[in-house]
């Protein structure tokens, strides 16, 4: 963890943007969409469910009538002058015409466009009082998973950010003008960067590699250590191989009572 300067908001860039509106003025909604909306949650109502029932009726057309009380997120925004929204802390939406009951965005060529000019005007964001950049990397969702659930992930993720600006949750937005906006109670933030332990028979003592390992590493290495078979559709690799642990646990069982441990930077 370390230290964090500012929260900033992904759905208040947007709306510098031009790209998002909010029902009912500036991050606001209706008074009955604010109070019932705690509630159908807490129960378990859900956006995606809703358009989900309402398409399989037929009258997703309804959706946009009944949405703001069933779910906060829905109460945010207004769905007609809206292109793109976020729901989730790091991830954005494009509002694509038949996939969302009041989508603005064509499919396709357009959208891809839209992305695009988003990812840049993310990455060209400064913080106004010192001139520095606080994003540094967003991709399409689908130049990092693949897979049948794939539809269900935000367009786009910010995958890396300076840590001294944390992203804000998307709720947030009832309460904070603009996109940056002061950290409250809050003062640390995670950070990217850490370390790896590992200890017990089968792992080297002291190890410490010389290149950084991959959060896909851990699980295969697991794995290897278990003497179980590597997932063809796993990804990642063991980031230690098969006869540094064999040799690793002999000399753990030689010294009776003993194990190894190491520390591997992440």
């Amino acid at each position: 963890f370390g230290p964090f300067r500012k929260l900033r908001s992904l759905n208040h860039f947007l709306e510098s943007l031009g790209l998002l509106r909010f029902r009912g003025g500036k991050g606001g909604e209706s008074h009955f969409s604010r109070f019932a909306s705690p509630i159908l949650r807490a129960v378990g109502v859900r956006r995606d469910p809703v358009k989900r029932v309402m398409g399989s009726l037929g009258v997703d057309g309804w959706l946009e009538r009944i949405a703001p009380p069933f779910s906060s997120e829905i109460g945010l925004f207004d769905w007609s002058r809206t292109r793109a929204f976020s729901i989730s802390r790091t991830g954005i939406h494009l509002n694509i015409r038949g996939l969302e009951p009041s989508g603005q965005v064509n499919p396709g060529p357009d959208a891809r466009a839209l992305g695009d000019e988003i990812i840049q005007a993310l990455l060209e964001l400064r913080d106004p009082h010192t001139g520095c950049p606080v994003i540094r990397n967003v991709c399409w969702r689908d130049h990092l998973y693949d897979g049948p659930r794939l539809a269900d992930l935000p367009h786009l993720l910010v995958t890396d950010w300076d840590p001294g600006y944390t992203i804000a949750e998307f709720e947030q937005v009832r309460d904070r003008n603009g996109i940056f906006s002061e950290t409250g109670d809050r003062n640390g933030s995670p950070k990217k960067e850490g370390f790896f332990l590992m200890s017990g028979p089968g792992f080297p003592k002291g190890a410490n590699l010389s290149e950084p390992i991959s959060i896909f590493d851990i699980a295969p290495t697991i794995l290897r250590n278990f003497n179980e078979e590597h997932p063809v559709d796993l990804d990642g690799q063991p980031f230690l191989g098969e006869r540094v642990f064999q040799e690793s646990a002999q000399e753990c069982l030689s010294e009776s009572g003993s194990t190894g441990e190491g520390e591997v930077p992440g």
